[in-house]
């Protein structure tokens, strides 16, 4: 398995929130579908890089964050592409010995239904004193648990080069402060992997409220990680800004760019506060 593709993988891994046990079990199952999109992509394009093909299918799959959070409880997901088509249908397998399931496993699961009822409406009640007890000191906080852009580029098999056209976000009305959360890694490549790729790259990023106003206009200088060096290059921002209703804008523009670019923005209704 390729370095891309573990990388890949360690950030879904690392983003999902089931027990141990079934983590292994998605990331064995998303390895698998992986390996085989590759492979289709390969009988088809034979002319074409295997670093290329490797790209393509995880741009397909997306962000490896979004695609971890798409994992239910329960391990079930239902992934799509940009395009509405199902990359990806994980459930659970029902096997004979679930199906033969006799009279009194029945009985012991609706007695543990039942007070797993009562226990349901105890916490409710519960909950709606605690939510009308502290209601009045609770502010206005989130618009929406959903970023209002999310951004994801992965630069390896080809670094990135140029700038590319600018995104936009549009901010309603009501909030008060827009939140940036930027993610700027290296990717971590074998020895043969990084000969075949520049150096140093960087990748500069720009945000525009929609009066033009520059809120924010850094460069990220990047090297690969060449496989058993020690870790490190990641540079993490979580910025804060105060609104302005309408259309922002983020550009990027790389420069023999190899690594991965992940944003997330969100429009909340908290008054703004300087970052520290």
């Amino acid at each position: 398995m390729t370095t891309l593709i573990e990388n890949y993988l360690r950030e879904v891994e690392a983003s999902l929130r089931v027990d141990a046990a079934r983590k292994r079990q998605i990331v064995d199952e998303l390895r698998t579908h992986l390996t085989e999109k590759v492979a289709d992509l390969r009988a088809s394009h034979p002319e074409r890089s295997a670093f290329e093909l490797e790209q393509e299918v995880l741009h397909e799959f997306g962000n490896p964050r979004d695609l971890a959070l798409a994992y239910q409880p329960d391990g079930s997901a239902v992934l799509t592409s940009a395009a509405g088509d199902i990359v990806l249908r994980v459930g659970h397998a029902v096997g004979r010995g679930a199906r033969a399931v006799g009279r009194g496993t029945g009985a012991v699961l609706k007695w543990t239904a039942v007070a797993l009822g009562i226990l349901l409406a105890i916490s409710l009640g519960v909950g709606a004193w605690a939510y009308y007890e502290v209601k009045p000191y609770i502010p206005s906080i989130i618009e929406s648990s959903d970023p209002v852009y999310t951004y994801y580029e992965s630069c390896v098999g080809t670094p990135c080069q140029g700038a590319l056209p600018a995104d936009t976000f549009y901010v309603r009305p009501e909030a008060q402060t827009v939140r940036f959360d930027l993610d700027v890694r290296p990717v971590r490549l074998s020895e043969e992997q990084a000969a075949a790729v520049p150096a140093n790259g960087s990748v500069r990023v720009v945000v525009a409220d929609p009066s033009g106003e520059v809120r924010f206009d850094r460069t990220y200088e990047l090297s690969p990680m060449v496989e058993g060096s020690a870790a490190g290059g990641r540079a993490r921002q979580l910025l804060s800004w105060s609104a302005v209703e309408g259309n922002w804008t983020v550009a990027y523009t790389f420069t023999d760019f190899v690594g991965t670019v992940q944003a997330q923005t969100y429009a909340i209704r908290l008054p703004f506060t300087a970052d520290r």
